[in-house]
């Protein structure tokens, strides 16, 4: 039997970081599980990037600069319907459609990237990704990735994503 993802109340879905009111103790633990299941995991570098590698189903993903690995920076953070798919376009998309590149191209705080070439080649000598895929034997394996995403980006506050949109 599917485990159901609890009924959750929402405060503003839009914002993330008050947006669940956990409705007991066992789903804050499932979220901390999560949570430490893809920090336990050996960051792999996007000069490392192999597509096939990674698979096809639904999850979560994190960025993060491991130029200081006792200190690495969670850069962003994500969920989706494919992780192979999605973690693709962060490296390989153009400007219009990966976050990690257009962010870098536009964040004045790492200076010298002014375009999509500098951009991959930073990320390239200097991100890595992680990725867990949101479990089958949930009811509905993308809302728990939605949810975990959520309890990912208020715990590890990553510089991209919610924090510079516009």
């Amino acid at each position: 039997m599917k485990q159901k993802i609890p009924e959750l109340i929402y405060k503003n879905y839009s914002n993330p970081f008050n947006n669940v009111a956990l409705v007991s103790m066992d789903w804050y633990h499932t979220l901390e599980k999560y949570l430490w299941l893809i920090l336990s995991q050996k960051p792999i570098c996007f000069g490392d990037f192999e597509k096939n590698s990674i698979p096809k189903r639904p999850g979560v993903y994190l960025i993060s600069d491991i130029r200081n690995p006792v200190n690495e920076r969670v850069m962003y953070v994500g969920d989706t319907g494919n992780l192979r798919k999605r973690i693709y376009i962060h490296f390989m998309g153009k400007v219009t459609n990966s976050p990690s590149i257009r962010y870098l191209v536009h964040d004045s705080s790492e200076g010298g990237i002014t375009n999509y070439h500098d951009a991959r080649k930073f990320m390239v000598e200097n991100f890595a990704y992680r990725f867990i895929e949101c479990k089958e034997d949930w009811e509905d394996p993308t809302k728990l990735c939605g949810f975990i995403e959520a309890y990912l980006i208020a715990k590890l506050k990553p510089l991209y994503g919610i924090y510079k949109e516009k």
